[in-house]
């Protein structure tokens, strides 16, 4: 589980764990 304190331009917008492992390699699981 991640928690990733982002404001997205669009309220639709989001990202998939793949996009997230990519452009935020140096997160850590804390669950």
């Amino acid at each position: 589980m991640f928690e990733l304190l982002w404001s997205p331009q669009v309220e639709t917008d989001a990202l998939t764990a793949v996009e997230m492992a990519t452009e935020y390699g140096d997160l850590i699981a804390i669950a």
